[in-house]
């Protein structure tokens, strides 16, 4: 309601506190800090700084461990793929479609 929002950041350290598992910030300077700890290039304003992505997914890749046993999904096929976005949900002509192709 208006009046009643909150920043996004006291939201998520509202639902870290019900999680049972409080965030260390109370302050939006607090918040600001961390993430300039964890990712510099967000308080670099005005600059293009390279991409890194191979470098954090080898940092990453070397640190994980192999899970006991190999990995398993229990939905190995997706049926009706076109409908799992919600505008197409949302369309009269892409119900029609479907229908039509799995008759």
């Amino acid at each position: 309601p208006p009046g009643l929002a909150r920043e996004d950041w006291k939201i998520i350290r509202a639902v870290s506190e019900v999680l049972g598992s409080p965030l260390p910030y109370d302050t939006h300077s607090e918040v600001r800090g961390r993430m300039a700890e964890v990712c510099p290039s967000l308080i670099r304003f005005d600059a293009i700084e390279p991409a890194n992505f191979f470098n954090v997914a080898e940092l990453l890749a070397s640190s994980a461990k192999p899970a006991a046993e190999p990995i398993d999904v229990s939905m190995k096929e997706m049926k009706d793929f076109y409908m799992t976005c919600q505008v197409s949900r949302a369309s009269k002509t892409m119900a029609e479609c479907v229908k039509a192709a799995s008759a």
